[in-house]
């Protein structure tokens, strides 16, 4: 355990979140955060302003309310404009929840894709 004189913040990881932060976009900064540490090598650290800028769409100081689906079709749009090699996809929908028999199925499919 870690002594409290002992502790330090991992700028470098600061680095990657998402600043500034707005108040009604949270997805997007979130996103953000994603985006800078998976390709950050590559493309360097984006505010969320660039990347939205880039693929074309509206500017996070305006009040939204994206699903999982649109936040997802932001990150391969942010992939596709840059290059970068990534994709995403829901692991677990609705109906993978609906049948609690099918419980076990469900996170031995989740354990194999995290070995993965």
């Amino acid at each position: 355990m870690l002594n409290k004189q002992d502790r330090y913040i991992n700028t470098g990881l600061m680095e990657l979140i998402s600043r500034p932060q707005y108040e009604n976009s949270c997805s997007m900064s979130a996103l953000t955060a994603v985006i800078n540490y998976l390709f950050y090598e590559q493309i360097g650290i984006k505010t969320t302003k660039e990347w939205a800028k880039d693929i074309g769409i509206q500017s996070p100081e305006k009040s939204m309310n994206p699903g999982n689906k649109i936040v997802m079709e932001w990150f391969n749009k942010v992939c596709k404009h840059y290059s970068l090699q990534g994709s995403c996809d829901y692991f677990i929908q609705g109906k993978d929840l609906k049948d609690w028999d099918n419980n076990p199925q469900v996170i031995t499919k989740l354990g194999v894709l995290k070995e993965m």
